[in-house]
């Protein structure tokens, strides 16, 4: 595979990964189909907001014409985990932040831990919450 090309898979609930120097709004016509290059990441239908990531905005809400594993109850739950992880990982970042004024150690090793597990698995997170060189122990 070349530094042009993703996986065709399921991307859910994260979302497919942006290609090396891709513009948002490239990348966002390559989701959706608009930039006509054949190059949908997705193994199945969606809708322009599924695939972008607005699933609350999708015009199928039941699910007919959109294959997104959203509209399922399991794709329902799995987004919520997927919210709640993102939420430990904020609030890690938050708190570590304001540790230098306090003691980092009653922030415990289990959270420290939970946060390095799910970072190793959606590292944007990481990007987003964690200050650089204050990773997860």
């Amino acid at each position: 595979m070349s530094a042009t090309e993703t996986e065709t898979g399921r991307h859910f609930p994260g979302m497919p990964p942006e290609l090396p120097g891709e513009a948002s709004d490239a990348y966002t016509d390559r989701l959706t189909g608009a930039d006509q290059s054949g190059r949908i990441p997705y193994d199945h239908p969606r809708n322009r907001q599924c695939s972008i990531g607005y699933h609350g905005e999708c015009s199928d809400p039941a699910g007919k014409t959109c294959k997104c594993p959203c509209h399922t109850a399991e794709g329902r739950l799995e987004m919520r985990v997927d919210e709640l992880e993102e939420l430990v990982v904020a609030t890690y970042g938050l708190i570590t932040g304001r540790a230098r004024r306090q003691s980092a150690e009653h922030l415990g090793a289990e959270m420290a831990d939970d946060v390095t597990e799910i970072v190793a698995r959606k590292p944007k997170l990481a990007e987003w919450y964690l200050r650089p060189g204050k990773e997860a122990r």
